[in-house]
C-alpha cells in the first residue's frame, strides 16, 4: 500500500496545497456564501473584484479575464488598499 511518506516531494506538494485550499473555504465558508448567493452578470466584475483586493484572489486567479477587466482589477485592487 502506498503511502504519504512513499509519495514524490512534487506530489506532496500538491496535496498540501489542495489540503490549504480547502482551509480557506473552510474558515471563509460564510463568507463565501454570502459573497456568491445570488450571483448575477451584473454583480460578478465588482465580486472578483472585491476577492481581489481582499488578497483572496491572486493575480494567477485572473488570467482568464480580458485586459481591460485586468486592468480594472488591478486599479480597484489599487484603490481599495489606499
Amino acid at each position: 500500500m502506498l503511502t504519504y511518506s512513499d509519495l514524490p516531494k512534487s506530489d506532496k506538494r500538491i496535496i498540501q496545497e489542495l489540503l490549504n485550499l480547502c482551509k480557506t473555504i473552510i474558515n471563509h465558508d460564510k463568507s463565501i456564501s454570502r459573497i456568491f448567493d445570488g450571483l448575477s452578470g451584473s454583480r460578478f466584475v465588482i465580486t472578483v473584484a472585491g476577492l481581489f483586493a481582499d488578497d483572496i484572489l491572486k493575480e494567477d486567479d485572473l488570467k482568464g479575464l480580458t485586459p481591460d477587466t485586468f486592468e480594472f482589477m488591478l486599479q480597484y485592487k489599487h484603490i481599495m488598499d489606499e
